[in-house]
């Protein structure tokens, strides 16, 4: 990982990491709203179909991707976005453990290793309720999905703590003023939205109303897109003068005969 240009004769491969982020979600997104729209113009009745047995108009997630081809669009397009996650998750690490020094430094590296590690079983808790769907295996498959939200939703907050502690003795300005507003106004919203889908899946189990898993389906929607775009925001303001880089061995060593 270099900071700013390593185009030099030593370089194999060179490529932003803003760019290369942006067609990570933009390739996420793009297979999340493919997966959704197959399943309402293949599957429909199934995908929609729920215990109740009311009328609905979207599939939930886990309808959505637990149809072919849908299941293998959406199983091979987190198997990229997870590496590339792992490796942000890296470089977020380095960055806010070696960068800053801070009052009650060791308080504050334990939080930034413990954030880290939130960050890494968000990250499995997505790849296991990805591989395991709810009809191959419905309590893990929920017990995955638990682990990704509630770690989801406590890395954006673990996120705002560790951003500002680390710029306790001076304001945030510029670039990290604009990650710090657009994560916070992130994890308000995501929060938000997962609170409104409990409502509407306790309000369909208890009333089965026409429509409410729907809603409830909607709020899922916009919690896995308000969720990819979370962890693009570093790259976008902090990290977007960065490139990842593959150089060749140094060949000091290397003597000719």
């Amino acid at each position: 990982m270099n900071k700013g240009s390593s185009k030099d004769s030593g370089t194999l491969f060179s490529v932003p990491l803003r760019t290369l982020h942006v067609a990570f979600a933009v390739m996420t997104g793009g297979s999340f709203i493919s997966c959704i729209l197959i399943s309402l113009l293949f599957d429909f009745e199934s995908a929609t179909a729920t215990h109740c047995q009311v009328r609905n108009y979207l599939p939930s997630i886990s309808a959505a991707i637990g149809f072919a081809p849908q299941r293998y669009i959406w199983r091979i397009s987190i198997a990229l976005i997870a590496a590339s996650h792992y490796l942000h998750i890296v470089l977020t690490y380095k960055y806010f453990s070696k960068s800053f020094n801070v009052y009650q430094q060791s308080l504050y590296q334990a939080v930034v290793k413990f954030s880290t590690l939130i960050a890494c079983m968000e990250i499995n808790g997505l790849v296991g309720l990805t591989y395991v769907s709810s009809t191959d295996n419905y309590s893990l498959h929920e017990k995955c999905f638990i682990v990704f939200i509630s770690c989801a939703i406590t890395y954006m907050f673990m996120y705002l703590v560790v951003i500002r502690w680390a710029h306790e003795w001076q304001p945030l300005r510029g670039k990290i003023l604009k990650a710090y507003i657009h994560k916070r106004n992130t994890f308000l919203f995501n929060a938000g939205i997962f609170a409104l889908a409990v409502y509407f899946f306790i309000r369909h189990n208890t009333y089965c109303e026409p429509g409410v898993y729907s809603l409830f389906a909607l709020c899922e929607y916009l919690v896995v897109l308000s969720n990819i775009y979370s962890h693009l925001i570093e790259s976008l303001f902090i990290f977007d003068d960065r490139e990842y880089s593959i150089r060749y061995p140094d060949s000091h060593d290397n003597h000719s005969s």
